[in-house]
């Protein structure tokens, strides 16, 4: 299910310039003085694949490609499945920079070692401001829990705001204002909200 919903490969090969424009857009927000901030967790989203050797042993894999030699990084990093069947590689980092390389780290080596196929998206967990979005003059700007979702098929990101109020449900309306707003910031975003798929039961 998932697989069809989020299509085949991409046919663009730099998955990292597409992915490090996440980077820029907080930068940028940052100058401008706006409050965006990245949570420490970011999440690869993958379809369980046992007849493949690489992700048979994801773990170990991942353990020697992330923490093995001069490129070696301190974020740690768990497999976690969610209710829908999915698998999960969780990254935890207090530096978006190393949190972010990470996160490309683990989703090219999944790609390189037979697993383009079962790869669906990386998510990361920010915070932004309110003020990202035009309000009257006198309300004060608060701050929104948001996911941002980049899909491997499209190579671009898109908002995702789960409802609090209600499950199962999402903020729509706030989701297409962070989008304009976000594409603003110079972020790569996905232009047709249709693909803008939710991703339920996030592990973190």
């Amino acid at each position: 299910m998932f697989r069809r919903l989020f299509g085949g490969e991409s046919s663009r090969d730099d998955l990292w310039s597409s992915m490090s424009s996440i980077s820029s857009m907080l930068a940028k927000m940052h100058d401008s003085g706006v409050a965006a901030s990245a949570r420490r967790h970011s999440g690869v989203i993958f379809e369980q694949d046992d007849a493949n050797p690489f992700l048979a042993e994801l773990k170990t894999n991942l353990d020697d490609i992330l923490y093995v030699g001069p490129g070696a990084t301190k974020t740690a990093v768990e497999i976690k499945d969610d209710q829908y069947g999915m698998r999960w590689v969780v990254l935890d980092d207090g530096n978006f920079s190393d949190l972010l390389s990470s996160t490309y780290t683990v989703a090219n080596a999944i790609r390189l070692n037979g697993g383009s196929g079962n790869i669906l998206a990386a998510s990361f967990h920010l915070d932004l401001a309110t003020s990202l979005i035009p309000t009257p003059a006198d309300e004060f700007s608060t701050i929104l829990e948001s996911y941002v979702i980049f899909r491997f098929d499209r190579n671009r990101y898109y908002p995702f705001m789960p409802d609090s109020r209600k499950e199962m449900n999402r903020d729509a309306a706030t989701e297409a204002q962070l989008g304009a707003a976000m594409r603003n910031h110079g972020l790569a975003v996905e232009g047709n909200p249709s693909n803008w798929l939710g991703l339920w039961d996030m592990p973190f």
